[in-house]
This record gives C-alpha cells, structure tokens and sequence, in this order.
C-alpha cells in the first residue's frame, strides 16, 4: 500500500536576506530530474546525515541542494546537477521557462524551505553515465513516481513534494511541453563545463541564515 504524505503548501518567494527575520534557517532546490521518455525520476542514496535538513543515512531521495552564497536559482540548479551527475555530450538537460520547470517554493522541513525544480533528460545514452556518487549521495537510479513515494525509507519532506507533483501533474505536463518544444526550451551546462562549475562552488559556503 502507498503511504500518502502531507502536501505542502506554496509559500511566497522571498530574497534570501528577507527570510532570516521568518526563523528559516536554510534555503536550497529539490530536483525532479525526470527521463522524458519513460516519465521516471532520478533518485539518489543519502551517505552522510545533516541534522538541520533532517538528512540520515540511507535514506532515499530526490537530489536536493543547500543555496550557496551569491547563488541565484539556477545557479543552484546547475550545482546540484553538477555533484549529483556527470552529463556527457549527446545528452540535453532541459529546462522550460514559464512555470513548467520552476514550480515555486515550499516548507520542505521545520525551518528549510526549497525551491522545486523540474529538469528534463533527452538522448539519454548510457545509464552509468549517471551514476556519479560523491561523499553526501551515491546513485539508486530511475524510478516511477509511485515506486519513489512507497520507499519505506524517503527522506523527511520529499514525500509531500512528490504527492504534489503528482496530484497537479507536474511530470506530465512537462514532458508535453518538451515534445512541443517550444521557445521556453533551454539547454544547460553540459561536460566540462559542469565539472569546472563545481570547482568554482567547492569554494562557496552554503547561505548560513542561523546560529550554531
């Protein structure tokens, strides 16, 4: 039987200097990375536990990523992309403008908020391409969106997002999107492009908005 989650509700969108006055502590994305061919969604294995998000050891996730200092959303985006997978040429990482990929802001856990973020995969070649591991997350792999929210082990606060997701129809609507390959459509860093990025934001600390 599937467990339902509480689904949470969107919250205004606020610049980060704006939020510590409102008791939140961190800011960051969640991920739906999702394949556009067969509508499934990339997961990932937690390593390392973080007790402010709520974080333990081994539980599974949507790949969800901590607001560096000067970090817009979408530089936020390509970072989580960038520590989570390695893009090789011939594949296409999309996103779409107009609310199709930016979904809006959400309480994910008691004092963090995230930014949710829908990316489409195309020409996806080989599957271990993906499988980028580092010390916080090692790869599970693709999964249906059903199969994710009966994990008897999700993180605390992904289960709400994917129920949202499905309930309005998120993974849907933008692989129908994507097929009609609008003007929204972008392509983002891709190859050593991503792996240079990541050397940049190794040098960035995350947006700290509390006290130790």
């Amino acid at each position: 039987m599937i467990e339902h989650y509480p689904i949470p509700q969107k919250v205004a969108y606020k610049r980060v200097d704006q939020l510590k006055s409102e008791g939140i502590k961190k800011v960051g994305i969640g991920l739906f990375i999702v394949d556009l061919d067969t509508k499934k969604i990339w997961t990932i294995l937690e390593k390392e536990k973080k007790t402010i998000t709520q974080r333990k050891i081994g539980e599974t996730s949507i790949p969800m990523e901590t607001r560096k200092t000067q970090e817009f959303i979408i530089d936020n985006v390509i970072g989580g992309l960038s520590e989570f997978r390695e893009l090789k040429s011939g594949e296409e990482l999309v996103w779409i403008d107009n609310g199709y990929s930016y979904r809006g802001r959400y309480p994910f856990v008691e004092g963090v908020v995230a930014d949710v973020v829908l990316i489409g995969i195309r020409n996806r070649q080989i599957e271990k391409r993906l499988r980028l591991s580092n010390r916080e997350v090692e790869p599970v792999g693709w999964k249906d969106i059903n199969e994710l929210i009966s994990e008897s082990r999700l993180r605390n606060g992904v289960g709400g997002f994917l129920e949202l997701a499905k309930k309005e129809g998120w993974i849907d609507q933008f692989i129908e999107k994507a097929r009609q390959g609008n003007d929204g459509q972008r392509i983002i860093r891709r190859g050593d492009e991503q792996l240079d990025y990541i050397k940049l934001r190794q040098n960035k600390r995350d947006i700290r908005l509390h006290r130790k």
